[in-house]
This record gives C-alpha cells, structure tokens and sequence, in this order.
C-alpha cells in the first residue's frame, strides 16, 4: 500500500494506529509504509498512536492531530474502521478525499460496502488466516514442524479515496 501512494504522487504520508506494542500487527504495517516512503526519499511518516478508544475515535482523533501538526497528504490506518473515522475528521475539517488528502485503509472490511466513498484498502485473507492457523495450530502442539511464517495473498484495492497528485514526474526522476 505505501508503494501504490508513492505510484500516486503521494509524499508526506500519515500513520493512524492503537499505540505502540498494542497490536503487532500496526507496528509491522507502519514499518513496511516507513520503508517504501523512505527507499524513495520521501518525508518520514508521522504516527499519531491516541490512547485506546473504539476504533472510529481512534481513527477520529488521530487524523486531526496528523492535520494540526504535521499536514499530511495521505493517511494510512490500522484498519478500515479508523479510516472511516479519519474520513469523517477530514469531512468535518473541510478537507477533500482524496483531493486534498488521500485516505488508505487495511482489511477490506464489510464496513467499506456502506461508505459514502470506495475506500482504498488492502484485502487480507481473513478466512485463509483462520483456517490456516486452524490446521497449523494443532499440528504444532504435536510436535509437527512447519513453515514458521506463512506468506499469504493479498489484494490492493484501489478506491476512490486516493488519486493521482500534481509532482508524479519530480518522484519518478528521482528514482
């Protein structure tokens, strides 16, 4: 997903997750965002990690401390939920998505199928993962060994939350 920004034009990207250590998951993705935007030498993506709420104010309050205090273009969240909740926060600071900012999410949850906008996402295998964990888990306490990571598929889905920005060609000279 922090490759499909930097194909868009995208260069000064925001992270809204739970705090640090809570869910491996928010530290892993931010990370991976980190290192796309910092391969092409592009601002350093700022985290705003507010303290434990539903993920709707998480997503909420996250986004507008990112506006007040660092002006992203672009905004990646843990998940879908805190997108929707940074969407409103940029709805309710008068800003365009994704004219004016672009908003990512992660899981292609349900929720994405009644917002008022196709939110760009990342689907994650859900169900794969289940099952996958659901035939690996009993092996192991047998003492079957396997894989110790299992790499599973993934499908970016480009929403009408992000856009392609003015400057394109100034990243693409550079790479």
């Amino acid at each position: 997903m922090g490759q499909h920004a930097v194909d868009l034009g995208y260069q000064r990207p925001g992270f809204v997750s739970t705090p640090r250590g809570h869910d491996i998951r928010a530290d892993a993705r931010l990370e991976g965002v980190r290192e796309v935007f910092g391969t092409q030498r592009l601002a350093q993506v700022i985290a705003a990690r507010p303290a434990l709420n539903n993920a709707f104010a998480t997503g909420f309050e996250g986004t507008l401390e990112l506006l007040r205090d660092h002006q992203p273009d672009v905004i990646y969240y843990l998940n879908d939920s805190m997108a929707f909740g940074g969407l409103m926060a940029c709805q309710k600071s008068g800003l365009a998505v994704p004219g004016d900012i672009g908003i990512v999410g992660f899981n292609a949850l349900e929720l994405t199928n009644v917002l008022p906008v196709r939110l760009t996402t990342l689907k994650t295998p859900r169900h794969l993962m289940g099952v996958t964990g659901a035939r690996n888990f009993p092996a192991r306490i047998n003492g079957v060994t396997g894989e110790r990571v299992v790499k599973l598929p993934v499908d970016a889905l480009s929403g009408s939350t992000t856009c392609r920005k003015s400057g394109l060609a100034r990243i693409s000279e550079r790479s």
